[in-house]
């Protein structure tokens, strides 16, 4: 089996059980720090230009746009979402790949999980699943791919 199938197979079947408390409660405190920073961005100038652009051609509204009474599809709802909370670059940042990890994570599992309705803890676990993910495959490749243009 390759690493990344291994990778695959262990996200793939982690449950919400096998995640101990201490990871539990650092996604927490990571995703209320995202919130946060969405918050804050959605002022900002590139928000509100990419919520001007794409609102009008949005093909539903099932999904918030933080910090908006805006409502969009999935899709437009991650990517707008995506663009408030890391306009400022202060949501987490893991050091050794400099990842900000949660916040390409978080705006697409809000917007699911609106949509499909799931619950807190398939949230939280859906939201340590991707940023592992994320963090596994940037060590693998950091610092080399800066290095060849990245």
């Amino acid at each position: 089996m390759t690493e990344t199938e291994t990778l695959c197979q262990f996200l793939a079947s982690l449950t919400y059980e096998d995640i101990p408390s201490e990871i539990i409660y650092h996604a927490k405190a990571s995703i209320l720090n995202a919130l946060g920073c969405a918050l804050g961005g959605a002022a900002a100038s590139s928000s509100v230009k990419a919520r001007k652009a794409l609102l009008p051609l949005s093909t539903s509204t099932t999904s918030t746009v933080i910090a908006t009474p805006e409502r969009t599809d999935l899709q437009t709802a991650a990517f707008l979402n995506g663009i408030s909370l890391t306009n400022a670059d202060y949501d987490d940042t893991h050091l050794r790949t400099v990842i900000h990890p949660s916040g390409a994570v978080l705006c697409a599992i809000l917007a699911w999980g609106e949509v499909h309705k799931l619950s807190g803890k398939e949230i939280l676990l859906a939201f340590i699943v991707g940023v592992e993910a994320q963090l596994r495959i940037g060590n693998a490749i950091s610092p080399g791919h800066y290095t060849i243009g990245w």
